[in-house]
Order: structure tokens, then C-alpha cells, then sequence
């Protein structure tokens, strides 16, 4: 199912069933200060940040990975792995903006959520897609002791349908460090009669009260993603969520999406307007920890589209932020 004229960039309710539940996981200042004896000596500085320039898309069995140029991996052979799920390659030049010091893997699988869902529904899948990169750059290198340290997923659009499937494999649990959707996030709604007719109406009435229903938000399939929300609001992973104001026909928004994540969060949300160079407006914000929602208004194709090329954003004001202070305490 898919939002009326997107054709292949739009997600829909189309395998929204969960097919698992999630396991839970379990700046220093730098100010001048004024002199003083030998023995006291000022805090020291974050780690700086690690940027990179990007080499060229190499082609892998399920997508193509895009690696930095020079060393991207620490003494011990640990490197930052990002999965882009739908469209990784349009993003191109948002990923080199963003200047991260990571290896950048794109995996397309199809139309609608439900191709995603069923790409990474076999249990070992995402386990080799990640074994696959991590030979590739061993033998790109040469160095052997190549291994993922921190992995972020990333979807926009129908790719949420693979962090899903991810995120409900208990052996990944402590694996994944963030999870970003950037406008896909969907599921269905739960048809309930809103009354029930008078025996003695005519019958006319009572066809008309047995069409009438209200729609109710099917939670069951979030509940990987609010589990990981959870997490990310406590401070122990990272979560980041986009949406435009789009209303799909007949399964939920990503607009209502995200409030279910936010109220499993307690989040305050924030109304504002505030157009950025992109042509966007934001509309809404909520943080809790390292769980953000940013709102944007807009309910076109290329308000969707817009959605795909906030990647820079989010990795320069939420991710690398997190990681620098996470490499600080290294």
C-alpha cells in the first residue's frame, strides 16, 4: 500500500505485522581558568570530532557501501557502520556533507515496507549483509581485525520495514547504538464500531451505523520501535524521528507515528515555525535524553522527498554530537 502517487519512494501499511519483539538492551568545559598553583591543572577537552572525506560507492551483493578516505577505524580495528535502508545512494550528497567519519552501506530491497520487512526477516541476514561490508573493507585495507564497533540504521521512507526486523532479533540487541527514521514509520489502524444501532431504527439506519467506525492507532507492530525509544529517552542509545504532515488514506501517518513514540516517552512537545535554506518548515520538536522528534509541515511528494535529504542535519546535530562524548570517556 502505498501514498497515493509516490509510487516506488513511499511506504505503506503493506507488512506492517510485527514478526518480533524487541529485546531490551540495557561536554567537559574548556574555559579559561585563572591561574593557579602547578598541581591543579584544567579538565580536559573532548575528544575532537573525527571527520572524513568519502571515497567512491563500492558494490555489494545486497547495495554498495561508500567508505571514507583513509583510516576510519580505530587501534583495535573498530569501526562506525551506518545502514541506510531506501534510497542511500539518492542521499549522496548529504552523506559527504555530514563529513562522518563511518562506513556508509545503501540497501534497496524493493517497494513498500513490506519488501523491506521480508529482506531481513530470515534471522542471520543482517548478520551477513554486516560480515559481508566487514570482509570487503579487510580486504580493501588489509587489515584483518576489521569489526563494527557502533551501528547506526537508518531508513527513510518503506525502510523501516528492515529496522523492524532488525531490532526484533534479540542477538542484535546490544549492537545497534541509534536508530533514525526520517518520515517512515507507519502502521495500521484497528476498525471499532463507534455504537451500535437501535433494533427498532429503519433499515437504513442500520447500515449506516454498521459502516460507521473509528479508527485506532495498531500499536503492536510499533512496539520494537517504542521499546528502543524507551532506551534512547534513558540515555543508553539514540533515536531520531522525522515526519512530514502527510495523511495517508488509510493506514497511519507519520505524524501519528511518532506521537506514539513520544507519549511512550513522556516527551513535551514544542511548537514553533521555523523555515530552514531547504525550503522546510519545523513545525514541532520534542527531546528526552537522546530521543529527538522534529515535525516538518508539508504534505507533497516533494515535501517526502525533502525528508530523505535531512540526513546531515541529524548526524551533525544529534549523532556526531553523542559520539564525540562517547569517545571522550574512552
Amino acid at each position: 500500500m502505498l501514498l497515493a502517487g509516490f509510487a516506488a519512494l513511499s511506504s505503506g501499511a503493506a507488512g506492517c505485522g510485527a514478526r518480533g519483539t524487541w529485546a531490551q538492551a540495557p561536554g567537559i568545559s574548556t574555559a579559561r581558568v585563572p591561574t593557579a598553583p602547578a598541581t591543579v591543572t584544567s579538565p580536559p577537552p573532548p575528544a575532537p570530532r573525527r571527520e572524513a572525506e568519502h571515497d567512491t560507492w563500492a558494490a555489494t551483493s545486497f547495495g554498495a557501501y561508500l567508505p571514507p578516505k583513509g583510516a576510519f577505524y580505530d587501534d583495535d580495528g573498530g569501526y562506525d557502520l551506518i545502514f541506510h535502508f531506501h534510497a542511500g545512494q539518492m542521499a549522496e550528497r548529504d552523506w559527504r556533507a555530514s563529513h562522518v567519519n563511518a562506513v556508509i552501506v545503501s540497501a534497496t530491497f524493493g517497494v513498500g515496507s513490506g519488501a523491506y520487512s521480508d529482506a531481513l526477516s530470515p534471522p542471520d541476514r543482517f548478520g551477513a549483509m554486516m560480515a559481508e561490508v566487514t570482509h570487503a573493507l579487510r580486504a580493501r585495507t588489509g587489515e584483518e581485525k576489521l569489526h563494527p564497533r557502533r551501528i547506526t540504521l537508518l531508513a527513510w521512507s518503506a525502510g523501516y520495514g528492515s529496522i523492524r526486523e532488525i531490532l526484533g532479533q534479540p542477538r542484535y540487541a546490544d549492537l545497534i547504538d541509534t536508530v533514525v527514521l526520517l518520515d517512515g514509520l507507519h502502521t495500521d489502524y484497528v476498525k471499532e464500531r463507534a455504537g451500535t444501532a437501535n433494533a427498532n431504527a429503519s433499515p437504513n439506519a442500520l447500515v449506516a451505523a454498521s459502516n460507521t467506525t473509528a479508527r485506532r492507532i495498531n500499536e503492536k507492530p510499533l512496539g520494537p520501535f517504542v521499546a528502543f525509544a524507551r532506551e534512547a529517552a534513558a540515555g543508553h542509545r539514540a533515536m531520531v524521528v522525522t515526519h512530514s504532515s502527510i495523511i495517508p488514506p488509510d493506514y497511519a501517518s507519520t505524524t501519528e507515528t511518532a506521537g506514539v513514540l513520544m507519549d511512550a516517552v513522556k516527551a513535551t512537545r514544542e511548537y514553533t515555525e521555523e523555515p530552514d535554506d531547504d525550503g522546510r518548515t519545523l513545525i514541532l520538536r520534542a527531546n528526552v535524553g537522546d530521543f529527538h522528534v522534529m515535525g516538518y509541515r508539508g504534505e507533497t511528494k516533494r515535501d517526502h522527498i525533502q525528508q530523505l535529504h535531512l540526513v546531515t542535519r541529524v548526524m551533525r546535530d544529534f549523532i556526531l554530537p553523542r559520539w564525540e562524548r562517547q569517545d571522550a570517556l574512552r
